[in-house]
């Protein structure tokens, strides 16, 4: 009897779980929808799922491992493109690191370890702290960039712009925007 009860427990455990993974998600409570939204980045005949996102949030962090993993799993007609968040002071440096790292092929190799030096290890500075240019490029040089190229390269962006040049302004204010505001209505609720 025993041994029913728990089987039965279980399939109930199995379906309610497989029903939470199948329900949709909602406009407005689990993402926030952009009016005549398109993507910063267009990827001819896919799907482009962009991530706003920055280093040196503690929620992008706390973040990353979920949505790397279900990235994992996307069909091939999907495309994710990561958009570094610039809309705070502390944030700019890092989203310029982050276009520095994409021009010279390094984000499959740093962007986690950027997450952990920030969080983790606290070997690069935090939310609230002070960026330090010299000390981010000085991490990048430990994975093959040039220490004084890179921190050019950062200091060659500006704004929410990539090595391909600037992206539709108006788009990127907006979801900045969005970005900021979604940030700061999930710090009130806490």
């Amino acid at each position: 009897m025993k041994y029913a009860v728990l089987a039965c427990l279980s399939i109930l455990f199995a379906s309610t779980a497989l029903e939470a993974q199948t329900t949709q998600p909602v406009a407005g409570k689990d993402y926030a929808e952009i009016p005549n939204g398109k993507p910063l980045d267009p990827v001819a005949g896919k799907i482009v799922v962009e991530e706003m996102f920055n280093y040196v949030c503690p929620a992008c962090f706390r973040f990353e491992p979920r949505f790397d993993a279900w990235t994992k799993k996307l069909p091939p007609y999907v495309a994710v493109v990561h958009i570094p968040a610039s809309f705070r002071p502390d944030f700019v440096q890092y989203a310029h690191a982050f276009y520095a790292a994409q021009a010279m092929n390094l984000v499959d190799k740093t962007h986690q370890a950027v997450y952990d030096a920030v969080h983790t290890k606290h070997t690069l500075p935090a939310e609230g702290q002070k960026p330090d240019e010299e000390k981010i490029a000085a991490f990048y040089a430990n994975y093959g960039a040039n220490q004084a190229d890179f921190l050019s390269a950062m200091k060659s962006f500006g704004g929410l712009r990539g090595p391909e040049g600037p992206h539709d302004s108006a788009a990127a204010t907006t979801r900045s925007d969005a970005m900021r505001d979604i940030y700061f209505t999930s710090a009130i609720k806490r």
